[in-house]
């Protein structure tokens, strides 16, 4: 790697930090204000910003940033346009959203610096899997997760290990719909601990004590995305 591509790589993982930084700070803002409504604020409009901050949490921390016209946005409007201009709630979350939107463009499908060491997951840690979709075409598996702000859902196209207290199941691409049956006990089980990075393999173990392993392939073996 050249120095220029270094000191880019370094200068992107900066500002996705202080980007990160700044959607946290207003996260724990909205969350104090939830408590104790500061006067022209409702709790519709925390419940917006709250959404908003959460799927810009999972976006810096993947380390992609969609194009700018396709980013969450619209909670520093709703704070410009209603609140106390000069509150600190109304800086916090004015400040998260123009640094997220500051923040350049991830070419789709790239392997960024940021994006390579960053645990995509990990914002999966205490969600319940709430359904497992099978189906004979791609991807075959679909693990949704609908009770969080945001949702997630993963899309599952490639082997599949599932370890049980007493056996493991191996699940191959292209198997028979029927051999995903062990799937269906992940259904109501928490998230305890989430493992997958780009171009990575993926780990998820859940609140019954079954880990789910998706090795790492060529191509998408596995998608993480908001439900």
């Amino acid at each position: 790697m050249s120095s220029g591509s270094g000191s880019d790589s370094a200068r992107l993982q900066a500002d996705l930090d202080g980007a990160l930084f700044a959607a946290y700070e207003a996260r724990a803002a909205v969350t104090a204000a939830q408590g104790s409504l500061p006067a022209g604020v409702t709790q519709d409009q925390l419940a917006i910003c709250q959404r908003q901050i959460n799927a810009m949490v999972v976006r810096l921390r993947s380390g992609y940033i969609p194009p700018q016209d396709r980013r969450a946005s619209g909670m520093a409007q709703i704070a410009l346009d209603h609140w106390n201009p000069d509150a600190p709630l109304t800086h916090a979350v004015v400040a998260a959203e123009r640094q997220f939107l500051g923040l350049p463009a991830s070419a789709a499908g790239s392997r960024t610096h940021a994006r390579d060491i960053r645990n995509m997951v990990a914002p999966l840690v205490g969600y319940e899997c709430t359904r497992v979709s099978i189906d004979s075409h791609a991807p075959p598996v679909v693990l949704s997760f609908l009770f969080g702000a945001p949702p997630f859902r993963i899309e599952i196209s490639g082997a599949i290990s599932l370890q049980q207290q007493d056996t493991t199941s191996d699940i191959a691409p292209g198997a028979e719909p029927t051999e995903f049956a062990p799937l269906l006990r992940l259904v109501g089980q928490l998230v305890t601990r989430a493992e997958g990075h780009y171009e990575g393999p993926l780990v998820l173990e859940f609140s019954n004590g079954d880990v789910l392993r998706i090795a790492e392939a060529a191509g998408e073996p596995w998608n993480f995305e908001d439900a």
